[in-house]
C-alpha cells in the first residue's frame, strides 16, 4: 500500500528559502534552495490584496467527499470528487456531473484524474485500468479510448494542447519507466521515461504533479529534487535542503535494491527503511508559477519508527516563495486559521484554497454580499474555495 493511502495526501511545492538570498545553482544549473523551517507571523496584508470566497452549491447530486484535482475555465470550476467530476459555475452552484459511474456505454467504473482539452473544452477522465473518457461541458459521452497496458494509471494532463502526458503507479519490477506521452486521440504513444528518483518514493509514494503555462513539474513524498517533465526527456530543475533533518543521498541508495518476488520481504524492507532512516520530512501539493512557488511541508522531530507512519504529529510548514524578489515566507495559517487547507490551483494573480466547514469562521468577514454563517448548515456544508488574490509588485 502506497504511503498517499495512509498520509491522506501532503501537498508542497517546489522553491523553499529563508530570508536574505538562500539559493545557489550548481554545476548542472539546479537551484538548490535551503530553509529553516520556523514560522513567521505573516499577515494577510503582507501577501495579499483581497480574499473571493465561492461557497459552493450543497445538494443531493452534488455531495462532496473530497476535493482533489480543480481546473477553472472562463465559465466553470470542475472538481474532481474521489470517484468522480462536478461542474460549477463560476459563482458556486451547481451545473452537472461529467459522465457516470457503471459499465453501460459511456460510464466508467473507477476514476483517477481528469483535464481539460483547452482546445475545444472536451473533459478527459481517466480510468485506472487504461481508458479515458471524453464528455463535453453538458456531460454529453463523446468517446472512450484505450490505452497500452501499464499497471495502473494515476494522472492525466494535457501537455501544451498537443499531446497527453500520462502517469502510472508501478512497482519498477516489470515496468520503470511512470511516465509515457501520447498523441491527442490516445492512439500512439509518443515517448517513455523513466525519472531517476529513489525506490522509496516511487514505490511508496506516487509523484505530486504540478503544470502552469505549459510547463510540467514532478516532485516527491521523501526526495528533495523536482524534474521538468517534456516529452522529449525529463531534467532536474530544484533540489531543496533544510540542513541536518534531510536524509542523506548515501541512506537513500542503500534500499535502491529490486524489489523482492515475496512481499513479506518487501514490506519487511519498508520497516527497516523507516526505522534505518528516522526521516522527518515530508513533501507534496507542489505548486509555482512565474512569480510565485507554494509548498507545504510536514516534519516531525521523533519519528515513530515502527512501520510505515499511520498516526504521526506532525508539524506543519507552508512556504509561499516569491521568485522575483527572492523571499520565503514560511507560516501555518495566517490571521488566526486562514490557509491552512490544501492548495489547489495558483496563477500570477491569485491562490486557490479548499476551506473545510470547520474553518468556515475564519472566513465570515468574506462571504459573497448578503450571505452570512448563519444562511449556511455548517454540519451539511459542501467546502468552500477560497482565492488570495496577490498583491501587485
Amino acid at each position: 500500500m502506497k504511503l498517499h493511502v495512509l498520509f491522506s495526501f501532503f501537498a508542497a511545492s517546489l522553491f523553499l528559502g529563508a530570508c536574505g538570498r538562500s539559493y545557489h545553482v550548481d554545476e548542472a544549473g539546479v537551484r538548490i534552495l535551503q530553509v529553516e523551517l520556523k514560522h513567521q507571523d505573516v499577515k494577510l496584508e503582507d501577501l495579499f490584496e483581497r480574499v473571493e470566497v465561492i461557497p459552493l452549491e450543497t445538494n443531493d447530486s452534488c455531495l462532496i467527499k473530497e476535493i482533489g484535482r480543480v481546473i477553472e475555465t472562463d465559465s466553470f470550476i470542475y472538481l474532481f470528487d474521489v470517484n468522480r467530476v462536478l461542474n460549477f459555475n463560476s459563482d458556486g452552484s451547481f451545473v452537472n456531473s461529467i459522465g457516470r459511474r457503471g459499465r453501460g456505454p459511456g460510464e466508467y467504473i473507477y476514476v483517477t484524474d481528469f483535464d481539460i482539452d483547452k482546445s475545444n473544452g472536451d473533459i478527459s477522465i481517466l480510468c485506472p485500468f487504461g481508458y479515458v473518457y471524453d464528455y463535453a461541458s453538458d456531460g454529453k459521452f463523446i468517446d472512450r479510448h484505450s490505452l497500452a497496458y501499464r499497471r495502473n494509471y494515476q494522472n492525466l494532463v494535457s501537455y501544451n494542447d498537443t499531446c497527453w502526458m500520462t502517469w502510472t503507479s508501478t512497482d519498477w519490477d516489470e515496468d520503470d519507466t511512470p511516465v509515457a506521452f501520447v498523441d491527442k486521440d490516445f492512439s500512439r504513444v509518443l515517448h517513455n521515461h523513466r525519472v531517476p528518483v529513489h525506490n522509496i518514493d516511487i514505490l511508496r509514494a506516487d509523484a505530486v504533479l504540478t503544470e502552469y503555462k505549459g510547463r510540467l513539474y514532478a516532485g516527491f513524498m521523501f526526495g528533495p529534487n523536482v524534474f521538468e517533465i517534456r516529452p522529449d526527456t525529463v531534467i532536474k530543475r530544484f533540489e531543496w535542503n533544510f540542513g541536518n533533518i534531510m536524509t542523506s543521498e548515501e541512506t537513500f541508495v542503500k534500499y535502491d535494491k529490486p524489489l523482492d518476488t515475496n512481499p513479506e520481504v518487501n514490506m519487511s524492507r519498508d520497516r527497516e527503511f523507516f526505522s534505518d532512516l528516522g526521516i522527518r520530512c515530508f513533501f507534496g501539493n507542489y505548486k509555482v508559477t512565474d512569480r510565485y512557488a507554494y509548498v507545504r511541508v510536514r516534519m516531525n522531530a521523533d519519528f515513530d519508527k515502527s512501520n510505515p507512519p499511520k498516526d504521526l504529529e506532525l508539524t506543519c510548514y507552508r512556504i509561499l516563495y516569491d521568485l522575483k524578489d527572492d523571499r520565503p515566507y514560511v507560516f501555518d495559517g495566517i490571521n488566526g486559521g486562514m490557509l491552512q487547507g490544501n492548495v489547489k490551483d495558483m496563477t500570477d494573480d491569485y491562490l486557490l484554497e479548499v476551506v473545510e466547514p470547520e474553518r468556515f469562521k475564519f472566513y465570515k468577514d468574506y462571504l459573497p454580499e448578503g450571505m452570512s454563517l448563519e444562511d449556511i448548515d455548517v454540519e451539511e456544508a459542501n467546502p468552500m474555495l477560497a482565492k488570495f488574490y496577490f498583491k501587485r509588485k
